[in-house]
């Protein structure tokens, strides 16, 4: 499967009182969520598949001032 070579994402998700907003350009994206109690209701969910991202996309986790890489080329 062949990625796009360019991608600018601002994404404001909701899922079952939960926030998360996706932002990102090219190949790096940060996932940052409101509260922590959000940050561990996605995370249940995502986690698992982070491995399955395509080999160039880097991705960290933000909550307040705390980001962790998550999967980096």
């Amino acid at each position: 499967m062949k990625t796009l070579p360019e991608l600018d994402v601002y994404l404001d998700v909701e899922h079952e009182g939960h926030g998360l907003k996706l932002t990102g350009s090219g190949t790096q994206f940060e996932a940052a969520f409101p509260s922590i109690q959000s940050a561990i209701h996605f995370l249940r969910v995502l986690w698992p598949i982070r491995k399955k991202l395509p080999p160039k996309i880097s991705v960290s986790v933000r909550w307040r001032s705390f980001r962790i890489p998550v999967k980096y080329n």
